[in-house]
This record gives C-alpha cells, structure tokens and sequence, in this order.
C-alpha cells in the first residue's frame, strides 16, 4: 500500500496507559511496554492499494496530488512515481523535526562526513538546502541521500529496513534518555 498522504497531521501519539506497565528502556523490539507507546499513521484517504494493479509491485503513477510542497520530486518533475511520494513525505518530517522549518529540496553535493561513505559518488544529489549540523552524532544526510534518490523501478523496502535498523540502534543506544524524555512528555500530557 502506497499511503499517499505521510505528514505530520497524518500520525497520532499512541500512549495507552497500561496497568502495571512502567516507562521500560527502549528496546528494538518495542518489549515490554513500547507497543502500546509510539506513532501511529492514519488517514489513507489518498492511498493506492497495489494489489488492485496488474503489475502490483512495479506499478508506476504519473501526475500529482499535493500541494507542491508536499509533492515528491518525481511529481514536481513530472516523472513516473510510486513509493516515492511515502519516501518523501518521511523525509519531509523528519526535516521538520531536526530543522524546525519545511524541507526545500536543491541539487548539491553531499557534505564531507558523507562523502566518505562506500557508495557515495561525487556529484549533485537531490538534498535538503538546509545543512545538516556536523555536530549530530546520527548522520541523517544518508537518510536522505537514499529516500530522496530512489530511482523508478528499484525495490525500495532494503532500504527502508535499513534506515529503520539503523535509527533503532540509534534510539536503543540512547534509551534512558528517550525514557527520560517520554515519561515527561506523558507526564505534560496528563496535567491537560
């Protein structure tokens, strides 16, 4: 199922208050008390089941259904689109929420701490014009460098599982501190 609509009025905080579960560390596997805790998407009045299509899997869409600045690169270039417009709308919350503003996308070179990387070719890619802070521990440049370059076609569910491992292992890394941080957050929400 392509979603059709991923932004930030598109997802609700889940945060069941379960009997006799504590705010446990964060775990990959989301045990003991995480599954009741987290995001939950909604709202797929925009979305395409592609069991319905004959070709399923490589179904291609063309023309646009958003507001521009919701429209995946694709869209905006006229190309044909499939998954892109989910993988865009992630990355244009994720921007929002390491930058505090709306993703602009340019045409630039990847930064050094990128360029580095196995895969990573010298050139133009389609990034956000906001830099990316060198002092981040997560390198959320690769984040985009593949969200935003997936090319028509190509099977993108490798890397999505691959950012999501990756970003588990990075909260799970961290877990008290996101404890920490949820509890109060739960905690703000009650006082309401």
């Amino acid at each position: 199922i392509i979603h059709g609509d991923i932004k930030p009025d598109n997802f609700l905080f889940m945060n069941e208050n379960v009997p006799g579960k504590s705010w446990a560390e964060w775990t990959e596997t989301g045990e003991p008390s995480w599954k009741f805790r987290g995001l939950q998407l909604i709202d797929f009045g925009r979305g395409l089941d592609l069991s319905l299509y004959e070709s399923s899997r490589n179904q291609m869409f063309e023309g646009d259904n958003h507001v521009k600045e919701l429209q995946c690169l694709e869209m905006r270039n006229g190309e044909p689109w499939s998954y892109h417009i989910d993988l865009f709308g992630v990355c244009a919350i994720v921007h929002l929420l390491l930058h505090l503003s709306p993703i602009e996308i340019v045409e630039k070179k990847p930064s050094k701490k990128s360029a580095n990387l196995e895969g990573i070719e010298d050139k133009l890619y389609s990034l956000p014009k906001e830099n990316f802070k060198r002092y981040w521990s997560h390198n959320w440049e690769l984040l985009f460098l593949d969200l935003l370059q997936v090319k028509p076609g190509v099977p993108c569910s490798e890397i999505v599982k691959k950012h999501i491992k990756s970003l588990q292992s990075f909260v799970a890394s961290r877990s008290k501190k996101v404890r920490v941080a949820l509890s109060k957050e739960h905690q703000l929400m009650q006082e309401q």
